[in-house]
């Protein structure tokens, strides 16, 4: 039962179980698939996954970036034998809300902190955040993986 006024009506309650049915339905893709043009004009292909699981070692060499959770269970079955050796490779992102503490086990992996607010008032930071993520791919892929970039004029593999 909802009161007069209510965020939640009968109205809303239909609309949501209708989207909510509809994402039931709906199947997560594997891997989401993009481009990305960086400040110099060069450009990388990039591919977003959930589960590394069935990467093959030519594969992992493609990769760019790690989102890290820290719970050591993340890297259970990858290439690598522990996070040092792994964001030798491979650069490394933490992510958390401002309120939140930092995880003290990904304090010391060699990653690269992104905060950002819940707070609507500061919902720039997510930019700043986002902007800060790919200035450091773009850095990392120049220095560690530059055959992964494809230069202005240069043809395209």
């Amino acid at each position: 039962v909802s009161a007069p006024g209510s965020t939640i009506d009968e109205i809303n309650a239909r609309r949501a179980e209708a989207v909510a049915r509809a994402e039931e339905r709906a199947a997560k893709p594997r891997s989401v698939k993009f481009r990305r043009t960086f400040d110099d004009r060069s450009t990388g292909s990039f591919v977003v996954l959930d589960n590394p699981s069935k990467l093959s070692s030519s594969d992992w060499a493609r990769v760019v970036c790690v989102f890290v959770s820290g719970s050591a269970w993340q890297f259970k079955g990858w290439p690598f034998k522990d996070p040092a050796h792994l964001f030798s490779k491979v650069s490394g992102f933490s992510l958390r809300f401002s309120d939140e503490r930092p995880n003290q086990t990904v304090k010391g992996w060699n990653v690269t902190h992104l905060i950002i607010s819940k707070t609507s008032t500061k919902q720039h930071e997510v930019g700043v955040a986002a902007m800060n993520f790919w200035t450091a791919v773009h850095k990392f892929m120049a220095q560690q993986k530059p055959h992964l970039l494809t230069r202005p004029g240069a043809a395209h593999l």
